[in-house]
């Protein structure tokens, strides 16, 4: 061959291979979520460039380690590969058609199953199945958490939410939550969440706990041997459920008559008119009552030896039981007169108007009107109700009668009055303040305020601390109220309560005690 026709060849071999290497493959990828994060490497630990919000098309260029290589506008960087949807467009050139088996191409299969995630490693593909998540769910913080307003790291921190709170779960976007926590929506890295506790599993839970325990009381109801009794003695109460402790739906008197459903241990279950409820057997008989005189309707009554007292400060706590931490079922003014029918312990047993028993702190009551001091009094006015706290009232179980006016009130973020609502350490600032003390705002300080007291020498009055389960600083605070239990504002969904210190949460994170009160 002439050395001619040899150049001949080799440059029509040439340019056809330069007209099959015109055919190339251009990727454009879509953001699969609400933000993706650009970083300036294919690794998470690699600097943030920017964020590209969902449903993006984006130029890729290449793709390492699991990342995609991408350009957006003029931002070249990289994004992990299953946060975008891939298409591959082939571009032929027209003048240099190349038959498609010629060609090898690389082809990106999305592959969509319902709760099958993808994950990138170097070397390998892994399909993991999870499980579906409920949405929206509550949960209690074990830890403080900052909330963003998107779901970058650079972006702005809203607020932290300290532990303790109980926030609202809407819906998860790779590693962050949306959450709400009262009046606070933003997103929360998901790490922060890993050992919370789900309230809603836990509502549930006790849902059937109670729906189980109420079969087992169906169950438990026997045939009555009667189905009309009369009341036998000059009043009895038909109570809710079959117990003491619980509501009373009315009071019958003497010989009122009633249909007899069954038998419920040592209860019936009656009718009377559209009340439901329940009575003790002892109270009910087959035939009516007679009574031929007063004398003897006195005989049948059992009798209680009351004596007049009054209350003797602006505002006291009636309870259901004697002590401390029992139900506040209503409050007393000064000087309202009430019948004593006794004392248990540091309490006094008083009759109210409709017959029932509760108690009253026996410090709290006098027997002369004339005993009771009058003192000019200062008055704080609330949403609805109007506080009056007593000058000098400032010892440490005045303290608490003080702070158990606002059981039930809200919880808010920040919150230091009673209109407002009240977060934890503004509830004790309020209190505090409102009984004489220049307590500080913040949590931290008021945990140096006063002197260190041990757990085991609490008294009524005391300030206690909590840590915050991360990494030990204090967290929380409330005030000690005796009997182990302490009151203070606990969260958006449960307002200001009382819990106890020797048994779960708050006996694992119990932090300090300080005692202000003189």
């Amino acid at each position: 061959m002439s050395n001619l026709k040899r150049i001949s060849v080799i440059s029509v071999i040439f340019f056809i291979a330069i007209l099959i290497t015109t055919i190339s493959f251009a990727k454009t990828g879509t953001v699969n979520v609400e933000e993706v994060i650009v970083r300036e490497g294919p690794s998470t630990a690699t600097n943030v460039v920017t964020g590209i919000k969902g449903n993006t098309e984006v130029e890729i260029l290449g793709e390492e380690q699991g990342f995609y290589k991408i350009k957006y506008n003029e931002t070249t960087g990289y994004v992990r590969s299953d946060l975008l949807n891939v298409q591959d467009e082939v571009i032929e050139n027209e003048q240099a058609p190349v038959e498609e088996n010629n060609i090898e191409t690389e082809k990106n299969e999305t592959v969509q199953e319902e709760n099958v995630t993808v994950e990138s490693t170097t070397d390998n593909v892994e399909i993991k199945e999870e499980e579906p998540k409920q949405f929206p769910k509550e949960i209690t913080l074990t830890t403080n958490v900052n909330v963003y307003i998107l779901p970058l790291y650079t972006s702005a921190i809203i607020t932290t939410i300290e532990n303790g709170n109980n926030i609202t779960i809407n819906r998860e976007v790779n590693n962050w939550s949306y959450i709400t926590s009262g009046n606070i929506t933003g997103w929360v890295r998901n790490y922060n969440l890993n050992n919370t506790t789900d309230i809603v599993a836990d509502e549930e839970q006790q849902e059937e706990q109670e729906e189980q325990e109420k079969v087992e009381n169906e169950q438990q109801e026997q045939t009555a041997n009667i189905e009309k009794g009369y009341v036998n003695v000059s009043s009895v109460n038909v109570r809710k459920e079959a117990n003491t402790n619980c509501d009373i739906l009315t009071t019958l008197t003497r010989n009122t008559a009633v249909k007899v459903l069954a038998v419920e241990g040592e209860w019936y279950k009656v009718k009377y008119g559209d009340i439901l409820g329940y009575i003790k057997q002892e109270f009910i008989s087959e035939s009516q009552t007679e009574t031929t005189s007063r004398a003897e309707e006195e005989r049948t009554t059992t009798s209680v030896e009351t004596k007049t007292g009054y209350i003797s400060v602006s505002l006291a706590n009636v309870r259901e039981k004697a002590t401390a931490s029992s139900k506040v079922i209503t409050t007393l003014k000064k000087k309202t007169k009430i019948q004593v029918a006794g004392t248990e312990g540091e309490f006094t047993k008083i009759i109210l108007d409709d017959g029932n028993t509760a108690y009253v702190a026996t410090r709290l009551i006098v027997y002369n009107l004339d005993e009771i001091e009058e003192e000019p009094q200062s008055t704080n006015t609330t949403s609805s109700n109007t506080v009056t706290v007593k000058p000098g009232n400032s010892s440490g179980q005045g303290i608490v009668d003080f702070a158990n006016q606002f059981l039930g009130y809200s919880y808010v973020y920040g919150g230091t009055t009673p209109n407002g609502g009240f977060d934890c350490s503004g509830f004790t600032y309020y209190v505090f303040n409102q009984c004489g003390y220049n307590l500080s705002r913040s949590c931290s300080v008021q945990a140096n305020s006063g002197v260190a007291v041990s757990k085991s020498e609490l008294q009524a009055g005391d300030l206690i601390f909590f840590n915050n389960g991360s990494n030990g600083s204090i967290g929380h605070v409330g005030i000690y109220i005796g009997n182990g239990r302490f009151i203070h504002a606990s969260n958006p969904t449960r307002g200001v309560v009382t819990d106890t210190i020797n048994s779960g949460y708050y006996c694992t994170y119990y932090y300090s005690a300080r005692r202000v009160a003189n």
